[in-house]
């Protein structure tokens, strides 16, 4: 899932019920101030319906709407239409990141496809652990 990161926020939302935006020194943002890509709403409740049913989905959506969604516009389009060409990226992901740059965002993410990307903060997932005697 990508995250992204307004100048010193970043907006965390967790795959059940609740969206948290975390400033300078841990303090809580204005989530009104952070920008998510409309196809990150797309995803999270196309997913959430799907895994875990309608409450859940609609529950995460109505976080995520508290923020500054962005929409589709036509230089957007036209912006992540060029970045996945010249990055190799999915119609979805050239979305999100062409939503980071056109913000100035920063976009935090854990999604290695954005790894070597100017302007991506990328965690890695960690990795499991060995199995478990059972």
């Amino acid at each position: 899932m990508a995250l992204s990161l307004l100048r010193s926020y970043h907006l965390l939302i967790v795959s059940t019920n609740r969206a948290i935006a975390i400033g300078e020194h841990g303090k809580c943002a204005d989530l009104t101030q952070v920008p998510t890509p409309v196809i990150v709403l797309y995803e999270v409740y196309r997913w959430l319906r799907r895994e875990r049913g309608d409450e859940e989905a609609l529950i995460a959506a109505a976080q995520i709407a508290k923020t500054q969604v962005v929409p589709v516009t036509v230089t957007l389009a036209l912006t992540a239409a060029d970045l996945g060409l010249e990055h190799g990226l999915p119609m979805a992901d050239s979305l999100v990141y062409a939503t980071a740059m056109s913000t100035g965002a920063e976009l935090i993410t854990s999604d290695a496809d954005f790894a070597s990307l100017p302007g991506v903060i990328y965690l890695a997932k960690p990795k499991p652990g060995p199995p478990t005697p059972g």
